[in-house]
């Protein structure tokens, strides 16, 4: 062993190059953890949370009956965590008996306050709310009806409102809680024939950075946690058409690579953002690029699914996907 650490020591090449490649790589993954680190106590207000029982938890999931909710369901009923569903549509499987459902429409006041009063009367106060329910039609700005657009943003950024106005009040109150966030990478780059989805998910975008401020500054709850989730092209009801589609080239990942990452996420007890497939997390500072680097990120984006849009919509209005995000 000392022979061999002896000739590698006195190997010009490994003193040339071998030594300032190691300590280059050294001081990156040094770098990486620091980030990660000083990131996560950022996020979490400098407020360390131990206080996690998953036993006694509940969480409260909108669009759980399909993709990418229906998915997290599952994985959280695995681990036998009491969770409850709010959809306009039925689960297509049986619950466990730790799952909950209750029929919801996202853009009715009354529809969500009956909802909420159930809960509070037959399950108590949820720890967790995930906010994943989420449409989008496919269509040109200028063949998209208003009332299509309204829908959008009622169900992905004023049903926001209203789920965190009913359930973060006690969360506050007992400084624990976690607020998730389904958002997509349509938050930082739009693409055409969805810019009406595109334009709600960067609006939850700044719905979750305000809510963090807001909870630490406003409402002495540092304790809280705050997550979102940026997906990129997931096999879901609300892009089945779409991806199925002969045009459709774009890679894609499956709801239950998303649900993993979003249950890893609660478990942590971190606030953080999630983004999905990992390396899409280098387009996130997209804002910050060249006008001419947006610009073209934009056009290749769009260009990428021009036909499978033009497939699907024939130049006409589609109709909103299902729920679901």
């Amino acid at each position: 062993m000392q022979s061999i650490l002896h000739n590698l020591t006195s190997d010009s090449r490994t003193t040339q190059y071998g030594i300032p490649i190691a300590a280059t790589l050294i001081t990156l993954q040094t770098a990486r953890y620091l980030n990660s680190y000083f990131s996560r106590r950022a996020l979490n207000h400098y407020v360390p949370n131990s206080t996690w029982n998953w036993s006694q938890e509940i969480v409260v999931i909108t669009g759980g009956s399909s993709g990418i909710g229906a998915a997290i369901v599952s994985l959280l009923a695995s681990k036998s965590i009491t969770t409850i569903i709010l959809d306009i549509q039925k689960p297509a499987k049986p619950l466990s008996p730790t799952v909950h459902f209750y029929e919801t429409e996202l853009t009715s006041s009354s529809s969500i306050s009956h909802a909420v009063d159930r809960i509070h009367t037959h399950h108590g106060h949820p720890t967790v709310l995930i906010n994943n329910a989420g449409i989008g039609p496919e269509a040109l700005i200028l063949n998209c009806p208003l009332d299509s657009v309204r829908r959008t943003f009622e169900v992905n950024v004023i049903a926001h409102y209203a789920m965190v106005q009913a359930f973060l009040p006690d969360m506050i109150a007992h400084n624990h809680g976690h607020i998730v966030t389904t958002a997509s990478m349509a938050s930082f780059a739009p693409r055409a024939a969805c810019v009406d989805y595109a334009a709600t998910k960067a609006a939850v975008q700044s719905f979750h950075d305000g809510l963090g401020v807001e909870l630490a500054m406003h409402y002495g709850a540092p304790g809280v946690r705050t997550s979102i989730v940026h997906p990129g092209w997931v096999r879901t009801p609300m892009l089945d058409l779409l991806i199925g589609t002969e045009k459709f080239r774009e890679a894609t990942i499956e709801p239950e690579d998303v649900a993993r990452a979003v249950v890893k996420q609660l478990l942590s007890g971190n606030s953080g953002q999630v983004v999905i497939p990992g390396w899409m997390g280098l387009l996130t500072g997209y804002r910050g690029w060249p006008h001419w680097g947006q610009e073209v990120a934009n056009m290749m984006l769009s260009r990428g699914t021009r036909e499978a849009s033009a497939a699907l919509t024939d130049g006409r209005w589609s109709g909103a996907k299902k729920t679901g995000a």
